[in-house]
């Protein structure tokens, strides 16, 4: 699954859609896709007609880097090393090195696996975003946050539809923003099926949730905050 991490970034960037053939890509030495604290090579693909060319790649990794400085230095010479190329691939990003590539103008997409089985993938759904802003209709703000439905701190937010209307966006950039700045009593999403991140995240935020099978492929979630006599 493509996760778009800056969809709001994207939508108001400009130029974006003549630099989308060149991709960045955190890996392994598996060749699979890393965090930067456990990878071990950066590649830079381009399309070249049907096929993708590495057309630059070098040794990076975070792994034994124990200080904010030695992280941002090391990060500013990766942007150096890439150039004009504006589009960042990884296993999961977050933290620093989250903040200083989306401060240096970059899309961040979190993405699982081999890129030869994704970046076509990747193309395409960044391709898609640039068409998409060509439509006057088009809500330029792309708003995919949950919205209050009564005074008493409820909020409600439907995934299927926010992703059925805008290819790409992911349950982690609808909810999370929102589950860590939000005050709220109680939040009701509607899926098509359980996010595999929210219970771990709504552990670490000491919420919890409750589900409910609607039909076979929509779920009703509903999150609230842990009273003290609940484990």
């Amino acid at each position: 699954m493509i996760i778009l991490q800056e969809y709001k970034s994207f939508c108001n960037r400009e130029g974006m859609f003549n630099m989308t053939k060149k991709i960045a890509v955190i890996l392994n030495n598996a060749g699979q896709t890393e965090t930067m604290y456990a990878s071990s090579v950066v590649k830079v693909y381009s399309k070249e007609k049907t096929y993708w060319e590495v057309i630059n790649q070098f040794p990076f990794t975070l792994k034994n880097l124990t200080t904010v400085k030695s992280i941002r230095e090391s990060l500013v010479n990766l942007i150096e090393k890439l150039d004009e190329c504006k589009i960042i691939v990884a296993k999961e990003l977050s933290g620093i090195p989250h903040t200083v590539l989306d401060m240096s103008g970059f899309t961040i997409l979190e993405v699982e696996g081999n890129p030869e089985d994704f970046l076509d993938e990747v193309l395409e759904s960044l391709e898609k975003y640039q068409i998409s802003l060509l439509d006057p209709d088009k809500d330029k703000e792309c708003n995919i946050s949950p919205v209050p439905i009564n005074n008493e701190g409820g909020y409600y937010i439907n995934l299927k539809e926010i992703q059925n209307n805008n290819q790409g966006v992911s349950s982690k950039q609808a909810l999370k923003p929102f589950l860590h700045n939000t005050t709220f009593y109680e939040l009701t999403v509607v899926c098509s099926h359980i996010p595999n991140w929210l219970e771990g995240e709504l552990k670490k935020l000491n919420m919890a949730l409750n589900t409910t099978m609607v039909t076979q492929n929509e779920y009703k979630i509903t999150i609230f905050n842990k009273t003290c006599n609940e484990d």
